[in-house]
Order: structure tokens, then sequence, then C-alpha cells
């Protein structure tokens, strides 16, 4: 604190008993112990500074208690805290409000202002000392600080005061102000204290100076601030002592004398090129010494002047070269450089011969073209420096005059002719100048062609290079041409007709179809057709005949018997194609319909034909709304399907079974029936059995008939030997007996996924789901047959015509 408390009151300590409450929140960053024995509380502000602060904040926002310091506080400049030192910058509102044991304090110089209810009815202070950088102190900062008798304040510059900042404080209490201060003081709100007191020194300060050109010294009134005031050109360095404080405020201990010392200033000149060259010498030198300049023009350039900038624009200075400046100022010279000038000149020496283009006043380091053109009948020979090219660019760095140089041109004849002048003509012959290049060109006429020139050259036309008289004879011939007839397809038709004629002959060509296809027309290289066949054309070029054929068409129509739809691919069901064309036809049964076969036999679906001739399907399907059941003996299974659009229902059920034979019209053990069962006398019947015969209605004379008509339907199996593989077949039989009825013996067995027929006797068999969709079908050929299924379940297996029978597969 240099000493300041020499003049402050004598401090006295009281200590009285700490006050202590819970509090409600933390308020600071860290505590820690100052050198005046208090332990104080901060918080950290920006720059790596800190604010004194209370340590706990109440629901009030500022005011509740904690342990509070007691006795004479030195609030410091710096702060050290876990080995970092901090610097103490400000004291937080209401940090010591109501610290009644506090009876001194000193605030240190790093602090700016006192804020607002800082030391709040600290009733036991009687003295306090304020720092010299407090520029304010705020509202009731010491309001009710009834003891303070004693206020030092170090500023000279008089800190403000808000409102009942001491209110409380006995107006007699003694206010100490620096030296010269006291007025000042007292014409502001510090005027409220009537004993204003000045601080002063009783020792006496003398001051020299070390150079009285370079600067002067003066002391105050008061005789505790001393000031070096250098002269223009000089700076104050130092006091005879080392401290460099200027004004200087002494805190004397015993008389003493001050020298101050002082240097003249040192300017930096700087020398600088606005552009196209540089600048030497510059220096940062003493007051008055002086400094020279050169200005160095690059290349192609020259000085002119050297110019100063006042702030806003450029000053002409000196045109010295180079340039002695004695120095009173930093200063910055800028040189200036303009380009140099030079002179091109070029021209013939001889004006009818030629003449130049180029030349003229142009930069140093410019690149100007030069340009010699020969008139007619003269041609360019060099320049007057050697040159010999008539076009050339020349890096002018000084003036220059060239002269171009022409000669005459020599001329040559070229002569030029056809070996047969109906064959062709040559054109390009005539007089021209050495040197020149010429286009010869050999016109063969029509039906002709060019072979060479006299000279054994091929190329046509030709360019040549004239150095002396030429002739040029062009050789002819006559063409053979090639005419080449073709077929566009060699599987329906053949051609004739190719032939090597001269221009202007006839070749006829002949186009002959193959069965089922017709000739369409002929086409030519150029993409020309012709409809003739067979065909004449005149010979004028190479060409090619391509003979094109179309196939017959046919027409296919599909039909259906009322059961589903049926489509020709993906369109409709008539159409006219192509011979030998592929057409897959579709059938898809309407609701519970299923198909059955196509007319012709054929049960794929969808299925693909050929085309051949015209053709019609109709595709057969199922009444899926009365199928029969299945009928099941043992293993035995009789077919259930449709005749006439009629269904029948009075068929075998899987209940039935028969272990013996039915031989003619006998039945023995018979067992189970549909709905009645009656034996009478060994004899099977629905109602009535009479005279030993089987039938619904009447049957006669060992034949069943339906009332009147003689056919078997599916309602009753007449068979001279049922057995387990003993099959009936289902269709229609008019008045023929019953031993007509044919017999299949046929054996059907599974293993694992796979289902084995034997004994089919060269039918077809084919592999159903129990929805009577086609799984598989086969042909046999007196070989055992396997089909593979895709999953457990049950399967039909149909025989050429015969019954379906029942196959449960288990994998």
């Amino acid at each position: 604190m240099k000493n300041k408390l020499l003049f402050f009151a004598l401090i006295i300590t009281v200590m009285v008993a700490p006050q202590q409450v819970m509090a409600w929140s933390d308020n600071y960053d860290f505590s820690t112990t100052v050198s005046s024995g208090q332990t104080l509380y901060f918080k950290y502000t920006a720059g790596g500074r800190v604010l004194v602060t209370y340590p706990r904040q109440g629901s009030s926002g500022f005011y509740e208690y904690y342990t509070k310091p007691t006795g004479d506080l030195i609030i410091p400049d710096t702060v050290e805290y876990n080995g970092v030192k901090w610097n103490v910058v400000g004291i937080t509102a209401y940090a010591f409000h109501e610290c009644t044991g506090l009876t001194s304090v000193v605030i240190g110089d790093n602090i700016p202002s006192i804020e607002i209810f800082t030391f709040f009815n600290c009733t036991g202070l009687t003295s306090i000392t304020i720092g010299e950088n407090v520029s304010s102190i705020g509202q009731n900062a010491f309001y009710g600080c009834l003891s303070i008798n004693s206020i030092t304040c170090m500023r000279n510059l008089i800190p403000t005061l808000d409102g009942d900042a001491f209110y409380g404080i006995s107006s007699n209490a003694t206010l100490n102000v620096p030296c010269g201060t006291a007025d000042n003081y007292s014409d502001t709100g510090w005027g409220l204290f009537s004993n204003i007191v000045e601080m002063t020194t009783p020792f006496t300060a003398t001051v020299n100076t070390s150079n009285d050109i370079m600067g002067s010294v003066s002391i105050n009134q008061c005789g505790n601030t001393i000031t070096a005031t250098a002269n223009e050109g000089y700076h104050f360095v130092q006091w005879n002592d080392g401290d460099t404080e200027n004004p200087r405020v002494l805190n004397l201990t015993t008389d003493a004398a001050f020298t101050a010392q002082f240097a003249p200033n040192q300017y930096e000149i700087i020398g600088s090129a606005l552009s196209n060259g540089t600048v030497s010498g510059g220096n940062t030198v003493d007051y008055l010494d002086s400094v020279i300049l050169t200005a160095i023009p690059n290349e192609g350039y020259y000085f002119t002047k050297w110019s100063t900038w006042n702030g806003s624009n450029y000053e002409d200075y000196s045109t010295d070269n180079p340039l002695t400046v004695q120095v009173t100022g930093p200063m910055t010279y800028y040189a200036n450089f303009e380009q140099i000038s030079c002179t091109v000149e070029a021209s013939p020496l001889n004006s009818l011969m030629g003449y130049t283009t180029g030349g003229g006043t142009v930069y140093y380091g410019s690149t100007i073209q030069l340009q010699a053109y020969a008139n007619t009948g003269y041609r360019f020979v060099g320049w007057s420096d050697g040159v010999i090219l008539p076009s050339r660019n020349i890096y002018v760095t000084s003036n220059i005059q060239l002269t171009a140089l022409f000669e005459a041109i020599p001329q040559y004849v070229i002569s030029v002719g056809s070996n047969n002048s109906t064959m062709g003509t040559v054109n390009g012959g005539g007089t021209y100048y050495e040197g020149d290049t010429i286009t010869l060109a050999a016109n063969p006429s029509l039906g002709y062609r060019f072979v060479n020139w006299n000279d054994g050259v091929v190329s046509n036309p030709r360019a040549e290079f004239v150095v002396k008289d030429s002739f040029y004879m062009a050789n002819f011939e006559i063409i053979n041409y090639v005419v080449t007839a073709q077929t566009a397809n060699s599987l329906r038709s053949s051609v004739e007709g190719t032939d090597t004629v001269y221009y202007g002959e006839t070749v006829t060509l002949t186009a002959t179809a193959n069965e089922h296809f017709i000739f369409q027309y002929w086409q030519s290289t150029n993409g020309a057709t012709h409809g003739n066949n067979p065909l004449t054309v005149t010979v004028t070029s190479n060409d090619t005949y391509t003979a094109y054929f179309v196939a017959e068409q046919h027409s296919v129509a599909l039909y259906s018997d009322g059961g589903g739809t049926v489509y020709i691919g993906n369109s409709g069901n008539i159409g006219n194609y192509d011979y030998f064309s592929q057409l897959t036809l579709t059938a898809t049964a309407n609701g519970n319909n299923a198909f059955l076969r196509w007319s012709d036999g054929n049960s794929f679906n969808p299925r693909t034909v050929t085309i051949t001739q015209d053709t019609a399907f109709t595709a057969l399907f199922l009444n899926g709304t009365t199928f029969l059941h299945d009928t099941i003996i043992d293993t035995v299974y009789f077919n259930h399907y449709t005749h006439d659009t009629t269904y029948i229902y009075n068929y075998v059920h899987d209940t039935v079974r028969l272990t013996t034979y039915v031989i003619d019209t006998t039945i023995i053990n018979f067992h189970q029936y549909d709905t009645t069962i009656n034996n009478y006398n060994n004899f099977q019947y629905d109602t009535t059995i009479n005279n030993y015969y089987l039938y619904d209605t009447v049957v006669v004379n060992n034949y069943q008939h339906d009332t009147t008509l003689r056919y078997v339907y599916d309602t009753v199996y007449l068979l001279r030997y049922l057995t387990d593989t003993v099959f009936i077949h289902d269709t229609i039989f008019t008045t023929e007996g019953i031993g007509n009825v044919e017999v299949l013996n046929a054996k059907v067995y599974t293993n694992r996924s796979q289902i084995f027929v034997e004994g089919a006797d060269g039918n077809t068999v084919t592999l159903f789901d129990l929805n009577g969709r086609i799984l598989a079908i086969k042909q046999d050929y007196y070989s055992r047959l396997v089909f593979d299924v895709p999953a457990s379940g049950t399967y039909l297996i149909k025989v050429g015509n015969h019954p379906a029978r029942k196959v449960v597969v288990i994998r």
C-alpha cells in the first residue's frame, strides 16, 4: 500500500462473538484466509479474477446469517487458492452487511467501486481506508455504521456517492484526502463531512534533469508528486533510483533528491516502392539523425519521384535518388516508377514487291509481332537482321528498326491428260508459281473407274508442290459390278440370279417360296422395295437384293362346353396365325367346375400346339356342384363320372365291403347299402329283386334296364368277376351283354413320396389331387410308372378312361 497507512487513524481491534445461523444456498466458489487473519469468500469473474462476496443466500435473495469476519480487515489486491494467485477486482453488494464485529477496513487499490449495502449496519466499524482506484460508492454502502470516526480516501479524482452512502455517520468524522484535493471533496457530496484534512509529508524532495535540452522536471505544492516533462523528440526514461513512474507520488520517510533521465526518441524511417521496383535503406534511428533511401527500378522501369502519404492521398516529396532525410518522426517514403517505352519500326526494301505489318511504340519487355507479306509474283527472302521467317515475335528491350527483303518468283507449266477421254477426264493443269501447292483430280465417266497416274501414284485427288514443268496422265478402266441375290430366311425360300456384269447390263433375280410360304418383296441395299418376281434390274453399282417371304396363315378357334372360358395366349379365343406358330391354349373353369379334357382327347391345361392347318378345339368341364362321392371297396375304387349331363347318386359308399365274388347277379356275403339293406335269396337290390336279376325298376333277361332303355349306368355295376384289382369301365353300353364289359387288371401301390402303377396296358395314366386338378400325365409303355407327389395326403390315379383309384401317401 506504499506506506499510505502512515496517516491512518489508529486501528482498534474489537472482537465480538460470531453470529451463526443456518444458510440456505451457497453464493461463492471458494474461501481462504487473508493476510489480516479473516476467512473471506470469493466468486469467480471474467479474466481470471475474483470478487469478494458473502457465503450464503437465503430466501430473500441476499440476507442470510453466517460466521462473519471480525476485527481489523484488509481486503488484499490478490489472493491465493490451491496454488493459483487471483486478482481481487471487486466486492459484491451486501458482502459484509451487518458484520458488527468489524473494527476497521482497508480496501485495496484494485477495487473499482463499493457496491450497495456492502457494509450496511457494521456498527462496530470505527475507521475505513478507501483505495485510490475506487471511483464510486453505492447506495447505503456504509448505512448505519454509527461508530466510524475516521475515513481515509486515497483517490485524487473524487469518487461519486450514491444516496445515503454514509447515512448515520457523524459529520464530525475526520475525512483524510490527498494533498491539494480538500476543496474538490468539499464541493461534492463528501462535503457532508466538516473535518476534511489533506495528507501531507514532513520531508523535502528536490528534483533535477539530466539534460535540459531533452526535458525538464517539477514538483507539486504538496511536495509529494514529482513530474518529468520531455521536450519534443525526446522521452522520459527513469528517475535516478530506477523508478519509472511519471508523475511519481512520493511516500517520503526522509529528505531525498531525484534526477529525471531522458533520451532521444527513435523513429522508423521506411522506404517502399509503390510498384515495379524496390527501395534500399531505411532504419530505426534517433531524433534528428539522417537516413539515406535509394530507389531501384525493376527491369524496364525508371525512377520518377518520392511521395508521402498524408492520410488521404499521396503528396510529392522529392525527385532526388538517393534521398537523404533528417529524422523528426516516423515516416514512410514511397518510390514511384514508370515503364520504359521503346520504338519498333519495320518496312519493305521495295514496296512494289511486298509490305509489312506491326511495329510502333511499346513498353520495355513487351512482345511485338512483325509480318512480311509478298505481293503477287514475289516472295519474302528475309529480314535485314538475317531472320528468314516472314512472321516473327520480338521481345522489345530497346529501339528497333528492321527491313523486309523480297524477290520475284519463277513460274512453271503443269500439263494433265487421260489414257482414254471416253473413260474420264483430268483437271488441275495450268501455269503456277514455284512453290505453289496444286490439286490434280481424275474424274472417271459413268461405268468407269480411276486406276492410277502415269507416275504410279494411286491417290485421287492428289496434291503436288510445284518445282518444275510437269505432265500428269490419269489411267481409267471399265467397272465390273456384282449383283447378289439372297433370302431373308432360308427355311422359307431359295433365290437365284447372283452375277457379275458391266455397268448398264441387266440381271434377272428369281425367288422360289418353300411349301407353306408366300413371296412378299425384294429389298435392295438402299432400302428400296420391288414387288416383281422374277425381278430384272439394270446394273449401275454393286448391290444386294434380299427376298422376303411370309408364312401361310391358318384360323384357330377355341370353344367351351359352357363350364368355363378359353384363351389363346393372353388374348381372345379366335384368330389367324402363321404356319408352324406355337400357341398356348388355356381353359379356366367357372365357379366350382373342373377342367376335364380338350375335344381331341388331350387333357393338358394349359397346352402348347403347333399350327399347320385351320384348327378348332373345345374345352370340356365337369360340373363341380354334383361331383359323385368316392366309391371304395377296400382298395378298389369305382369311377364316378357323369353321362349325358345326368349325375347318378346310387353308388357304393366307403362303408361297403365285398369280400367275395359277384357272379352274374348272385351276391355272396353282402353287407351294407346306402339307406336300406335287404338280403333276399342271396341277391342285392335297392327296392325289389326278382327272378335272380338285379335292377333299379325292372331287370329282364339278365340285362339291366332303366324301365325301357337298355343302358348300363353308374348306379349298378354288373361284372363277371370283382376282386381288389378289378376296375369296371363306366362308358355307356347299349344292347351288349354283361360279358362285354371291359375288364382291366392294374396294380397301384405307394412307397414314401412315390406312387407306382403296373399293368396299365399301354393306357395314359393321370395323377389328380382331390379337387380334380391334374398333377401329372404319363403314357404307359408296358412298364412300371412312377409318380412323385409334393406332400403327404390323398390323391387319385386314373388309368385311361377306367374308374379313378384313391391313393393315400404318407411321407
